[in-house]
């Protein structure tokens, strides 16, 4: 009888401390899966009202050497994230676009991070202003190595 107390007195704790070990790894994996948004510097604190979050201005800077950075290492980053960022980008007015589009044209990257911008905002100003898309990058249809050419080509 005291054998078998001991030996489940023993199994209880191992239990009670397997339960504690998992409820902080899902508190880690919740956090991780909540983290940073592409285009968001992690020194900001998350703001609870989502309105204000999206009014910041996008760090065009920061979201270039992100998404080069995914595209290094192959892999395609946190889904979640680019889904907001598509959907503020949707959310954008044409004029929004444009203005994005000029400060991405003022900044000091390389080539191959500011066509990948271009290309993320080229889409949604296209579908709210294809009169606009087509008079401001006529010049770019054919060239290829710009993706513009698919965009541009359907308006």
């Amino acid at each position: 009888m005291l054998i078998v107390s001991t030996w489940i007195g023993n199994g209880r704790r191992t239990i009670s401390k397997l339960e504690d070990e998992s409820a902080v790894l899902r508190k880690h994996l919740a956090s991780r899966s909540t983290g940073v948004a592409i285009g968001e510097s992690s020194a900001k604190p998350e703001s609870p009202d989502k309105a204000s979050k999206d009014k910041e201005p996008i760090d065009w800077k920061n979201l270039a050497e992100q998404i080069l950075e995914m595209k290094k290492g192959g892999g395609m980053g946190d889904i979640r994230a680019m889904l907001r960022l598509q959907q503020r980008l949707q959310a954008m007015t044409a004029g929004d676009l444009v203005a994005a589009l000029d400060e991405i044209a003022a900044l000091d990257l390389p080539e191959e991070s500011r066509m990948m911008l271009e290309q993320m905002l080229i889409g949604p100003l296209c579908e709210k202003d294809p009169e606009l898309a087509l008079t401001r990058y006529v010049d770019r249809i054919g060239d290829e190595r710009g993706g513009f050419i698919w965009q541009l080509s359907t308006q």
